[in-house]
């Protein structure tokens, strides 16, 4: 809006008022889809050139209602059948460009006008969608892993009862992103263009989504457990044990989100399994420990359903690492011309 606002004071362009209304009109309708690709908006351009062209050549010959009747059928049902795709910029041009009333006019210069105005505030606002970050569908998708990791080391890090307010938003905040971010990633994982990163199918990208929408539904599982009396309990028992495991998974995070490379991983990932199985010989010889009767049983039972939230994680976030392995993830990240 406000860049609108200064084209329109200092540089008044065909359009005048109307810079500071129809971008952000644009945008506001953009963000509605922000997945979609910019070629819509291409198609636009197209759209308003051809219902310009019927409007200076073919228009001004029209006499009567059931010629101009005549044209709106032609227009819509070529518009239907051979652009389906494409049916509701056609249609939206033709509203547009034609200038349809009861005394019909005609003004070139007019249309010309509508036309310029029209395509330099599309391109006003694809460009300056490049200020904020990359609008590229696989971009996006980097900037989501990242941003799904940070929340989960942030998640791991933190305790499990905040204490202040401020640290309670934000544990509410990242746990949105967690359950709210493998969806988004789906989405934009479908819009990448296939053509031009071969090596990355869409079966693979799919697949990545779903390890990582599993990963946030066993973090969430964990932050759910760690708030009970049985955790407090085998964090006083374990502590050292867990301590160690969550450090590890925090690396690991911190590793998954882009940080290092792929074959740097390798040694990660089999230190994290190793953890793991040697928290769950701890928790074999701590529940072996515990006394025998309905007080003991559920201890014991407590140890073995923090222990599971433990592996749940772990096991989906290998999961999820085997399966980015299959990702070319410098290919995303070079930069390309459109």
């Amino acid at each position: 809006m406000w860049g609108g606002t200064l084209i329109w004071i200092y540089v008044n362009p065909p359009g005048h008022v109307s810079w500071f209304q129809f971008p952000t009109n644009l945008v506001l309708v953009a963000l509605l889809n922000p997945q979609m690709r910019f070629f819509p908006l291409r198609v636009l351009g197209y759209a308003y050139f051809a219902a310009m062209l019927v409007y200076v050549f073919i228009m001004p010959h029209l006499t009567g209602f059931v010629q101009l009747g005549g044209l709106l059928f032609a227009f819509t049902f070529i518009t239907a059948y051979f652009f389906p795709k494409a049916a509701t910029f056609l249609l939206l041009a033709m509203f547009t460009m034609f200038g349809i009333a009861n005394e019909q006019t005609y003004d070139f210069a007019s249309m010309m006008n509508t036309y310029v105005f029209t395509m330099s505030v599309i391109l006003m606002v694809y460009g300056v969608t490049y200020l904020i970050g990359s609008p590229r569908p696989e971009k996006t998708m980097l900037r989501q892993v990242r941003r799904f990791f940070r929340s989960c080391e942030f998640l791991v890090s933190r305790p499990a009862k905040p204490d202040s307010w401020v640290d309670r938003v934000k544990q509410a905040y990242h746990r949105r992103e967690l359950q709210t971010l493998p969806a988004k990633m789906a989405t934009w994982g479908a819009q990448i263009d296939q053509k031009r990163f071969p090596q990355n199918s869409a079966e693979q990208v799919k697949a990545l989504a779903v390890r990582l929408g599993l990963l946030a539904f066993r973090i969430d599982d964990l932050l759910n457990l760690r708030s009970s009396p049985q955790a407090d309990r085998a964090v006083r028992e374990l502590g050292d044990e867990i301590g160690s495991w969550r450090e590890l998974l925090e690396h690991a995070f911190h590793a998954w989100s882009g940080a290092e490379e792929a074959d740097r991983r390798q040694d990660l990932d089999e230190r994290l399994s190793g953890e793991l199985t040697r928290l769950n010989a701890r928790v074999e010889e701590e529940v072996s420990r515990i006394q025998t009767g309905e007080t003991g049983d559920a201890a014991g039972e407590g140890f073995y359903r923090v222990l599971g939230a433990f592996r749940g994680v772990t096991r989906a976030g290998l999961a999820y690492d085997e399966r980015s392995r299959e990702i070319d993830w410098d290919a995303w990240r070079e930069e390309q011309f459109a």
